[in-house]
This record gives structure tokens, sequence and C-alpha cells, in this order.
């Protein structure tokens, strides 16, 4: 059977057409960069063609990123999406968006490379990479930033919200405005267009610029905490104005690839994947959030047992992030009262060990949607499964001894015969169900 293209192109009269088609959305695969990377240097090479327009054949321009890249970004898949979007930006003949539905994420990148951009009524534009502590990831950032200027890009890039199609004129993201169903008509006469008259770049005030910058610096909260995409946004945004487009993009692409790599990225990832697995979860989750909030009580308890003052308990857990708002300085933990999280982390696992076990949770990632959705956990911990798998089964076992042996508590730190099984298959707590025979 032969293998479906993703990137498919016509040709009409001396323009190009390359139409993405990836369902369900256009997610920009390294397949789908490179089908469409190849078919526009075939347009290059063609002297009958004077430029090319990419449109989709799907109801959405392209919504972003698959989900499993970003959980589990493989090497260089990136790259070959950072190739394209340059491809696109440093080609000989303009190359023009056909905007319908939703561009997003990557797919703002593309369509920000392009010479051009022409949108329908419903197109919308965004970048809710921040929602998952990420950043552009093909420069995107940098040329939204030179196209509409420091304060609108950083409304976008750090609010995380979608602009509507006539909002988008108006702040010139986008060239031209036209009726549905007549993007791709408007795109090809755009090129044409530039052939005679290649657009030029806006004016930008950039004391302004500047001036939004310091503002939104001056707004971050004092703790890097899980913000530290907000602070490398804003770095992005000044290189863009400041250095040449090559040096700001090499800029870019480092800041992303750095908070990628980074434990609060991952566990909003993870916290992301966790919340649309989990709307199955609904008849065990009630009873998850009781058990989690019962152990929460009992290490207060414990911890109050040993003399340490209520008030401190309770910043310790302010300290983790528990029942601070979005966006909130993070303050530091109390004196004395700093592992109060380690244990309570602690007594979390072991008891996601034990539901697991028993079948009262169907998987690790269950019980962590139970306490990021009761509160429990901000998403930017990711839960209190992901962080004990993060140190592996070994070491939680160990350290649950130790504190059964050196804190008391039995029945919150004993380790769960499940610590056993998962040690001996060799599993970790994403992948353990439970024994063959559950206990």
């Amino acid at each position: 059977m032969a293998q479906r293209h993703v990137a498919v192109m016509e040709q009409v009269g001396d323009v190009a057409v390359v139409r993405l088609s990836r369902p369900p959305s256009n997610a920009l695969s390294s397949e789908m960069c490179t089908e469409v990377s190849a078919l526009l240097l075939g347009v290059m090479q063609d002297a009958s063609l004077i430029g090319a327009v990419i449109a989709s054949d799907l109801s959405v321009f392209s919504a972003g990123s698959d989900v499993g890249d970003l959980v589990d970004p493989p090497q260089g898949h990136r790259d070959g999406l950072r190739a394209l979007c340059a491809q696109v930006a440093s080609a000989p003949k303009p190359i023009v968006a056909a905007i319908s539905g939703a561009c997003l994420s990557t797919g703002l990148d593309l369509a920000l490379a392009a010479k051009g951009r022409v949108a329908g009524p419903q197109a919308s534009f965004g970048y809710p990479d921040i929602r998952l502590g990420l950043l552009p990831a093909a420069g995107g950032a940098v040329r939204l930033a030179q196209i509409v200027g420091a304060q609108m890009s950083l409304d976008m890039l750090i609010g995380g919200g979608a602009v509507a199609s006539e909002a988008a004129l108006e702040i010139g993201l986008i060239d031209q405005l036209c009726a549905a169903g007549a993007e791709l008509a408007q795109a090809i006469d755009m090129v044409r267009d530039f052939v005679d008259t290649p657009p030029q770049p806006q004016a930008q005030d950039l004391g302004a610029d500047l001036g939004a910058i310091a503002k939104a610096r001056a707004n971050l909260a004092s703790t890097d905490g899980p913000w530290i995409a907000q602070a490398r946004m804003l770095e992005v945004v000044e290189a863009a104005l400041l250095l040449p487009t090559d040096t700001a993009m090499t800029s870019a692409y480092a800041a992303h690839d750095e908070v990628q790599r980074g434990e609060i990225c991952r566990a909003l990832t993870y916290a992301f994947v966790a919340r649309q697995r989990g709307k199955s979860d609904d008849a065990a989750r009630p009873q998850i959030e009781a058990d989690l909030r019962r152990t929460m009580a009992q290490v207060v308890a414990h911890f109050e047992s040993l003399s340490m003052p209520r008030a401190d308990i309770l910043g310790a857990l302010a300290a983790f992030g528990i029942g601070l708002s979005q966006g909130a300085a993070i303050p530091n933990c109390p004196k004395g009262a700093e592992d109060v999280m380690p244990a309570l982390l602690d007594a979390w696992a072991n008891l996601g060990a034990r539901l697991l076990r028993t079948g009262a949770a169907p998987r690790s990632d269950s019980i962590d949607m139970a306490a990021l959705s009761a509160g429990m956990c901000p998403n930017w911990r990711g839960g209190p499964m992901f962080a004990a798998d993060a140190r592996g089964p070994l070491i939680m076992r160990a350290q649950l001894r130790r504190r059964a042996a050196d804190m008391g508590g039995a029945d919150l730190f004993s380790p769960d015969p499940a610590w056993d099984h998962i040690i001996a298959q060799g599993l970790r707590l994403g992948t353990y169900s439970g024994p063959p025979n559950r206990v």
C-alpha cells in the first residue's frame, strides 16, 4: 500500500499551492516538514513558477505539535521545523500563508516565516506554548516581535491566548482579511503582487518596545520558579528588537531547548497529558482525592506531633506552590520546615503505590490528576507520582524505609509491597498496574 503524503502540491497558473494534509490538526511532524521543504525546493527551482502559497486541506491551518513529541521529544525533533521556517523566510520567491481555522504554536511559526499572510474570518492565532512552560520552537517569537512589536507580542506569548483574525489584521499580524473560502485565491493574488512590489518591514517604535519589555520584566514574580519560560521569553523578544535576526534566532532556539529540558516544562507537559487521559477516570477520582487529603492531614499531624508550629507546616506547603494563584511569587519555606514537603511527597507516593497495587487507581497519572484537580499540587510540579518516578523506585523504597525508621509514622512511610513488585519487574510507577494477582 502506497504511503499517504502529508503535504501535496498543485499548480494554479504560475503559482504553486502546497497543502498541509495531516488529520486531524496538521501537527507539524518531522515527516510533514520534510515533505513541505522538498515541495518548496522544487518550486524555487521551477522557472515557470513565481512563488507559492502554503494552505491547508483541513479546517485548521495547523494547531501545533504532536503531544508525543512534547512529552518525549526525540533527539533533534525541532531541526526539521526550524530548517523549514528558515527556508520559507529566506526563499528567493515569495511564499504566502493562506490561513483558515486555528493557526497555533508551530503552525504560527510557519505562517510567520512567510512573506505575507491572508486569513479568513474564522482564523485564530496564538502561542499556547507558555501553558506547557515552552517557548515557540522555530523562531516565531523573534518574527512576531519584529512584525507586531514588543507589547502585542508579549501579550500573545506570555498571555497564551488566541487572537481572532480581525484583531490580527489590526495589529499587523496578518496582511489581509478575506471572506470565508476566499483565502487561497487572495493569497495567490498576494504572491503575484509581491513579485512586483516586495513587502516592506513595518516601522517599530524601539523606545516603546523597550519600555514594554521593562514593564513586563518588573511584573514577573521575584522568584523564577515555574515562570522561567516567561523570563526567557522576555529575553528572546528583547533580542529580536536589538540584535541581528540570525543572532536573535540562535538565542531563541537555545532558550526553547533550555526550558524544554527543564523539570518545570516536563512537569507541565506531563500534567497536560494527565488531564487529557484523566477525563475517563471520573469514577475513581473522588476516592483518590479523599485518600490524598487524608494522607496530607496525617503528615501535617505527624509534624505537629514533633512540636513544629502549624503555621510553619502550612508555610512549607505554600512554598511548594499549594494554594498559590498562577503567577504568584513563591514564598520561602519557613526555617526548620524544609522536610515537610519531601515527607508529604514520600507519603503520597507510598499511598499511590498501594492504590496501584490494589487497583483503586487505574494508572499513576490518574493519581496525579486527582492531586492537580483538587488543588493539592500545582501543575508545574507534575504531581506526587511524577516526582516519585523522577527519583526511581529503588531510591523511593530506601527513602521510605529511612523515614519509617527515623521518624516513625509506619502507616505513612513503611514501604508498600508494591515497591518490591515494581523493582523486581524493572518497572516505574508510570508503567506499573499492579501484580498479576492483586493483593
